[in-house]
């Protein structure tokens, strides 16, 4: 194992990557990175933005719909079931409905 993390540091070093010794992770299961986590398995959706989609308060304006629409597109780049769910007509008509609540 320390014979790759050698190798890891030397191909950083050559193509000038630092690393922040304070950020800095190895021998761990899993790594929380840009709102995904990375593990053996592959990656998958950070819990806190799970958390943070399941708490968020109702929607009642605009700027609330554009929150949701943002995490759940977020979502959709690991989760495909999204693009079989909404079609666009049918995203569109949801916004126009929710857009038309908030005013």
């Amino acid at each position: 194992m320390t014979e790759i993390l050698h190798k890891v540091m030397a191909r950083a070093k050559e193509a000038k990557v630092k690393f922040n010794k304070e950020k800095i992770q190895y021998k761990v299961s899993n790594v929380r990175y840009m709102g995904h986590t990375v593990t053996s398995e592959g990656v998958k959706a950070d819990e806190t933005k799970i958390k943070a989609i399941t708490e968020m308060p109702a929607l009642s304006d605009a700027a609330g719909l554009q929150r949701l629409l943002g995490m759940v597109k977020f979502l959709s780049t690991i989760y495909p079931w999204k693009s079989h769910h909404n079609s666009t007509s049918e995203t569109a008509t949801k916004e126009r409905q929710c857009m038309a609540m908030a005013t």
